[in-house]
């Protein structure tokens, strides 16, 4: 059995499927490139949980996201994931989580969603996600220097990622991350 406070969400390409095997682990599609799958972090390496563990979490499936969601939380709550509010030209701002492995996972957490949905004074947020250490979110009606600077931002981190995700575009609602491009 493994550790549950070591359980996470974590984005992946979605070739990695191929790679566990699809049914080999539990995992949410996130659109045609990107896949959110459970994780248990032994500190020294990675691994994918499976179902059968999975079954013996209470809750079962829902019970295993729920964990890993309060223990993602954890981690921005001990600060071990930094996001930076960036001011931009035009009067517009950004906000960044870069150079974590979890970076990426914080488009699942809704709490912190509407965190900062409400730091970037956004009634619809957009998020880029380039690859699994970086993210960036902006307010859906920003201005262009704003989409600018994410765009500059998400292609150096894309380009210093050992397994980059290309460019994927969502918007961040209640019900989860919605693919856009």
């Amino acid at each position: 059995m493994f550790n549950l406070t070591q359980i996470y969400p974590s984005l992946a390409p979605q070739n990695y499927l191929a790679d566990l095997g699809e049914h080999s682990c539990i995992h949410w599609s996130l659109g045609p490139r990107i896949v959110a799958l459970l994780w248990e972090d032994n500190d020294t390496t990675m691994r994918s949980i499976v179902p059968s563990e999975v079954q013996k979490i209470e809750g079962g499936e829902e019970g295993a996201w729920g964990i890993a969601m309060a223990n993602l939380g954890r981690e921005v709550d001990a600060m071990r994931l930094k996001l930076g509010i960036a001011e931009l030209p035009g009067g517009g701002k950004a906000a960044f989580f870069d150079q974590h492995w979890l970076a990426s996972a914080t488009i699942l957490h809704n709490g912190l969603i509407s965190w900062i949905s409400n730091e970037l004074e956004a009634r619809e947020l957009m998020a880029l996600v380039p690859c699994r250490e970086s993210i960036a979110y902006f307010s859906s009606d920003c201005t262009t220097e704003v989409v600018e600077a994410v765009e500059s931002f998400s292609a150096k981190a894309s380009a210093a990622s050992r397994k980059p995700f290309g460019r994927n575009l969502f918007r961040v609602a209640p019900e989860g991350p919605i693919f856009i491009e």
